[in-house]
């Protein structure tokens, strides 16, 4: 007598699937609790919108991560040049107490979370654009510059004058030239190769004008008045765009300052710094790239950091959280004005003009 096969005989194999309740991982009961008293903390605070705290099978601290980043991107809307990320840090009732107490003085002290942010890195070849802004007017192009500079601590930017210096520490033994590095070559082989192996006050020089590696205070850079007044000459559509967007920066900047007296987000730490937003070439193929390189490559072998700023606060102070977006407000509009500069002068339309 035949046996009829299972009715599973030839049909095609499914994926067993999880229920989407069922979490990715098994969390302890304290940390999920902690995770809990963030997300309460984040909404209480309005930096995160009810709706997007769906968990799911995603933990809770992923989930308020994914829901700053939303409000980020909804706070600075698009950026064509600049990328910005936020980290949630959450201190863990099973660190101990060093562990939860680094970069604080006293253990106490350590906040039970922070917010963290960190900026990609980027190439953006500039020069070009700064060296016919200052052949439209003497100075306009350093100071151009110079607000690229001044709002380091907003976005850190690798410049000329951060070209400079990189020189002066690591080739020129923190001299103005190689001179001194090259009188203790003991032959004048030895002098012949370091000079062409290393880079040389020469082509620095060659490679920007003077006034992009000075000191931004020691620039020729215009004042306000001078900047309003030049706006209503005859210049092009695109240089007045320009010069509205440097105003607008510094008017931005005049307002971070004023709240800056009860909001600091400096990280400071210890370290060298490697978390620089764009490194502001002349041009795509000069020494910028080289000397960025050498300056990470230096970094780490040491202890390093990359953290642009952060806020600490304790998961039941909802009104920290407040102060922190309110003040936060100011960062980004520095940012958006920052990324619409680089837009502007990285596009490769601007006419070419020796360094001068």
């Amino acid at each position: 007598m035949a046996i009829a096969p299972p009715a599973t005989v030839g049909m095609p194999l499914s994926v067993p699937r999880l229920d989407p309740s069922i979490p990715e991982a098994i969390e302890p009961l304290a940390s999920r609790r902690l995770q809990a008293r963030l997300a309460r903390g984040l909404l209480d605070g309005g930096v995160i919108d009810a709706a997007a705290v769906k968990a799911g099978r995603r933990s809770m601290l992923k989930v308020c991560e994914a829901a700053l980043q939303a409000w980020l991107h909804q706070q600075l809307g698009e950026l064509h040049c600049l990328d910005l990320s936020f980290v949630l840090v959450l201190r863990s009732e099973t660190e101990t107490e060093t562990e939860r107490s680094i970069g604080y003085a006293e253990p106490e002290l350590a906040p039970e979370a922070e917010i963290r942010w960190f900026a990609t890195c980027g190439l953006w070849p500039i020069g070009h654009a700064l060296q016919a802004l200052e052949n439209v007017h003497k100075g306009l192009g350093a100071t151009v510059l110079t607000a690229f500079d001044e709002n380091s601590d907003v976005m850190p930017f690798f410049s000329p004058r951060d070209a400079l210096e990189v020189c002066q520490e690591f080739y020129w033994y923190g001299l103005d030239d190689e001179s001194e590095a090259l009188e203790n070559c003991e032959t004048d082989e030895e002098r012949r190769d370091l000079a062409e192996e290393m880079i040389t006050r020469a082509k620095l020089d060659a490679a920007f004008p003077k006034w992009a590696t000075e000191f931004p205070s020691k620039r020729p850079n215009l004042k306000v008045q001078q900047l309003r007044r030049l706006k209503r000459g005859a210049l092009a559509p695109r240089e007045r765009e320009v010069i509205d967007s440097v105003l607008a920066l510094k008017a931005a900047r005049a307002r971070l300052l004023a709240a800056r007296s009860t909001a600091d987000f400096d990280a400071q730490e210890d370290g060298w710094f490697t978390g620089h937003a764009a490194l502001l070439a002349w041009h795509e193929d000069d020494l910028s790239t080289r000397l960025y390189d050498d300056y990470c490559n230096y970094a780490s072998e040491s202890e390093t950091r990359d953290t642009i700023g952060l806020h600490p606060f304790d998961l039941d102070n909802s009104a920290s959280l407040q102060q922190w977006g309110s003040a936060m407000k100011h960062h980004f509009d520095c940012i958006r004005l920052l990324d619409r500069l680089i837009t502007l002068l990285s596009d490769g339309d601007w006419p070419q003009a020796d360094n001068s």
